[in-house]
């Protein structure tokens, strides 16, 4: 039955079934929808904080073989990816999801993908083979897209410049080095190209530091100006420049320019100096030993104390052995001392060790014409 206002029971019980269903269904729309939304912000969540725990150094899974500090096991194997890689320590985010952090100096080796120039560029390093290993480094860096790795690429760089007695080119690939990874590794750091022979004259490398100093003055290019200004008409600013970096708060670079000014030492003031230099030493990382030690062994020589000079240059190729032509001379002037100081079978096993460490630097030719004559 209907009234005047068009009302009707039947119609009526049906309009509110119709408007109950319409009801329910607005529910179920507005409960998806928040449920996406909720879904949503949760799998955004993830994503920030997956972005934030992997920045795009070396998202990729890796495996680290790491030395255990503490003894109590030799070798220690990780396999996950590396959030930070720097001089404050290597952070590493594991499979099970747990964050450790390592000192720089526990990693023994990196395992992770490398292209094919890369890995042929390690085997021709491994034989010695620089000139070709450098140019097979190159053309895998051009390849790459890791920082981290790239980093690593360059790195092998300098360290074949280096070997190839290349300096120049070490010191402007170094420089690229630092502007990508200021806060780099000790291991890292330690290619850097100074000089440490007391008298070497490198023209053409200095000019070129000259120029980047006046450019652009920062601890790194002070340190390299110091080194290579050390021999040339401006030795009395580049002492000048070389104390400042020894003073300043950056310990790596404050020693190592306190080491170069060990060059310039006279040598009445050596028997003095050296118990300082010792002391020096142990704070400078063990990596970055070599040139120093290098300066040490002269200063012993200087002083007449033969053993322990020779003791020094065969640090410098063995415990401290970075790059072969710098080392190869090390243990030439350890052989040339034993040789005149009567111990010919000595000298003798430290020449074929140049032989065989050193076969493509200059010290082999006087290793080898000793040898003949000394059969």
């Amino acid at each position: 039955m209907g009234d005047g206002y068009g009302y009707n029971e039947n119609t009526c019980f049906f309009d509110r079934r119709k408007r109950c269903a319409s009801i329910r269904f607005w529910i179920l729309m507005v409960f998806i929808y928040l449920s996406g939304v909720i879904f949503a912000s949760d799998v955004s969540g993830q994503n920030m904080e997956e972005k934030n725990v992997l920045p795009p150094m070396l998202q990729e899974q890796v495996t680290l073989t790491v030395r255990n500090l503490d003894s109590t096991r030799g070798v220690m194997h990780y396999a996950g990816r590396i959030l930070r890689y720097d001089r404050t320590g290597v952070e590493i985010l594991t499979s099970e999801r747990n964050r450790i952090i390592l000192m720089p100096e526990q990693i023994m080796r990196v395992d992770y993908q490398r292209s094919i120039p890369q890995r042929n560029a390690e085997e021709m390093y491994i034989q010695k083979n620089y000139k070709t290993a450098v140019m097979l480094f190159k053309e895998a860096r051009e390849q790459e897209r890791r920082p981290l790795v790239r980093a690593w690429l360059t790195e092998k760089i300098i360290r074949c410049y280096r070997n190839l007695e290349q300096p120049a080119e070490a010191v402007m690939e170094f420089l690229k080095l630092q502007e990508s990874q200021p806060e780099m590794t000790d291991e890292m750091f330690s290619c850097i190209p100074l000089l440490w022979e007391p008298n070497i004259r490198d023209t053409v490398t200095a000019g070129k530091v000259a120029n980047i100093y006046r450019e652009q003055r920062t601890g790194i290019t002070q340190l390299l100006y110091g080194s290579y200004m050390l021999s040339s008409a401006e030795r009395q600013k580049a002492i000048q420049v070389l104390k400042a970096v020894s003073r300043g708060k950056d310990i790596r670079l404050a020693t190592l320019a306190e080491a170069q000014l060990w060059r310039v030492t006279e040598p009445g003031e050596l028997s003095e100096k050296i118990t300082e230099w010792t002391k020096v030493l142990e704070r400078i990382p063990v990596c970055m030993r070599g040139g120093p030690t290098f300066i040490m062994g002269r200063a012993w020589l200087q002083m007449d104390n033969k053993d322990m000079a020779v003791l020094e240059f065969l640090k410098v190729g063995t415990v401290y052995h970075q790059v072969d032509p710098f080392s190869a001379d090390s243990f030439i002037n350890a052989a040339r001392i034993l040789e005149r100081e009567g111990q010919k079978e000595e000298a003798r096993t430290v020449y074929r060790d140049i032989l065989l460490k050193f076969p493509d630097t200059r010290a082999v030719l006087e290793a080898e014409k000793w040898l003949a004559e000394n059969p």
